[in-house]
């Protein structure tokens, strides 16, 4: 549950300060997030405001890489700006958004010609445009306050969305993830993706996470999975897993040594499948180690 409060106000000292220690964090996050009086129910335009001139601006292009959740290329954030035009200013105000810890920068694996895409890394942002925002514009005068958040934060849309968080706290602690693994700070962060075109469909797609390319010859590869429990890593996933990799092989034609890495919430319950595949396992405590 630490984790499920993380992924609503980051590690962000005032927004803690609101944390009823009486209360479950479902109850909590109902009643700071989910109440006309709560103190994050409102509070997306207040920290903007407060962080940077013309904050209508940087909330319109926080609230373009938020409607893209493997991240948003350059251009075609560029393509569907209306208060801002390429060129100094945006370049200044997407520094200045990573800088204060918004957003995070990288270049998808095999896609040069895809430039430089930005995701979100703030959690407070994701879940206000995700959660709040939509429970917001839906409300009336009539509009009864009940324990709204205990009931979404049992659903699989919430799981979902969970997962989605997950990797980008995994991108927002990718140092300590690095230390971790012992991959060098030189090692270029990215992820990769592919899907076959409609009339190919003898061909198979795939998504990785994460990856970092090393100077080593190595390419290690993540996988992140939100779990509440002990993850299993049954004989499902290591077929996932393999084609994958095997995708990955063919569509970049890569020629380094993959090593594979499962980054999990609170760790994972060993099977055969994750001893003969998975080199390395993570959890959420690696995450925030200092």
């Amino acid at each position: 549950q630490i984790l499920e409060l993380y992924m609503v106000v980051g590690g962000i000292p005032f927004y803690l300060k609101a944390i009823n220690k009486n209360l479950s964090i479902p109850q909590n996050i109902n009643l700071i997030c989910f109440n006309k009086k709560g103190l994050l129910f409102g509070e997306f335009k207040n920290l903007y405001a407060s962080l940077f001139n013309d904050s209508e601006i940087y909330e319109e292009i926080i609230r373009i890489i938020a409607s893209k959740r493997r991240g948003v290329a350059r251009t075609e954030l560029v393509k569907n700006l209306k208060l801002s035009s390429a060129g100094g200013r945006l370049n200044k105000r997407l520094l200045e958004l990573e800088q204060t810890g918004f957003i995070i920068s990288f270049k998808p694996y095999g896609f040069a010609k895809k430039g430089i895409c930005y995701r979100i890394i703030d959690e407070y942002s994701l879940f206000y445009l995700d959660w709040i925002e939509t429970f917001s514009q839906n409300l009336n005068k009539k509009t009864r306050f009940t324990d709204f958040w205990n009931e979404v934060s049992q659903t699989s849309r919430w799981l979902s969305w969970a997962g989605y968080a997950f990797e980008s706290i995994c991108y927002e602690h990718i140092d300590n993830i690095r230390d971790a693994l012992k991959i060098p700070h030189t090692a270029v962060v990215s992820s990769w993706q592919y899907f076959p075109e409609k009339n190919k469909k003898e061909e198979n797609g795939a998504q990785i996470d994460l990856l970092f390319d090393r100077p080593d010859d190595v390419i290690t590869i993540c996988e992140i999975k939100y779990h509440k429990n002990l993850y299993v890593f049954d004989k499902q996933e290591a077929k996932s897993l393999l084609n994958k990799i095997d995708v990955f092989k063919k569509r970049t034609g890569t020629k380094k040594q993959i090593v594979s890495v499962l980054i999990t919430a609170v760790g994972i319950k060993q099977t055969m499948y994750s001893e003969e595949i998975i080199c390395k396992t993570l959890s959420a405590v690696d995450l925030f180690k200092k």
